[in-house]
């Protein structure tokens, strides 16, 4: 399965499994992401940022944020600056999303 951050091998029990256990804030993160992201692979993540200090909402918002600049900069690669959330990232400046 692709994501932003590489590929992982899953299987859909094991992932729905991990969906299960994360946060309701996590899940929503998940549901809103343009991508399909593996939800054990989100687990993962969230464990070890709350692992190394983070706050739950820190944790969720970390990983929300690094998922939103993923999927702006898979959409201006594929679509190109004429997409309309093309846009938002190029206001915002590119660089912040490279």
């Amino acid at each position: 399965m692709s994501n932003g951050y590489g590929s992982a091998r899953v299987n859909r029990e094991e992932d729905l499994a991990a969906y299960d256990e994360l946060p309701a804030q996590m899940r929503q993160v998940i549901q809103n992401a343009v991508a399909n992201w593996s939800a054990q692979f989100l687990h993962r993540k969230l464990h070890d940022l709350r692992h190394d200090g983070f706050l739950l909402c820190q944790a969720v918002q970390h990983i929300a944020g690094r998922i939103a600049r993923e999927e702006i900069k898979d959409t201006l690669q594929f679509y190109g600056s004429q997409h309309p959330e093309a846009g938002i990232a190029l206001a915002q400046d590119v660089e912040a999303f490279a």
